[in-house]
């Protein structure tokens, strides 16, 4: 559930640089028409833009940074049991010990219907 939440935290973020882009760039339109201040209300507009965009890209990195990582350790994890319960009868090749546990389960579920 916390995955989804982070994407789309992440989502949101990415809408919400689209959309100061948009102002932005509808500002300036409209800050440049007003002469000389105009220009430096303009580029004043760009900066801001640019850094908002800047920290909201920064904010969408950690984000699926995160979110690697979550998965990056979970599968780790599972890694580390298979590897643990590989550890019983290391001695026997992979497939033979996958083809003893389906012939051992076989005979349980066998032994379980036949009472």
């Amino acid at each position: 559930m916390h995955n989804k939440l982070a994407k789309m935290h992440a989502v949101r973020d990415a809408v919400y640089v689209v959309a100061i882009a948009l102002v932005a760039t509808a500002l300036c339109t409209l800050l440049g028409t007003l002469g000389e201040i105009g220009n430096t209300l303009t580029t004043a507009t760009v900066c801001v833009a640019f850094g908002i965009i800047l920290v909201l890209i920064y904010d969408m990195g950690r984000i699926v940074y995160r979110v690697i990582e979550r998965r990056a350790e979970s599968m780790a994890d599972r890694l580390a049991k298979m590897a643990e319960r590989s550890k019983i009868g290391n001695d026997v090749p992979t497939h033979s010990r996958c083809m003893h546990a389906k012939k051992d389960q076989f005979k349980r579920i066998y032994a379980h219907l036949s009472v």
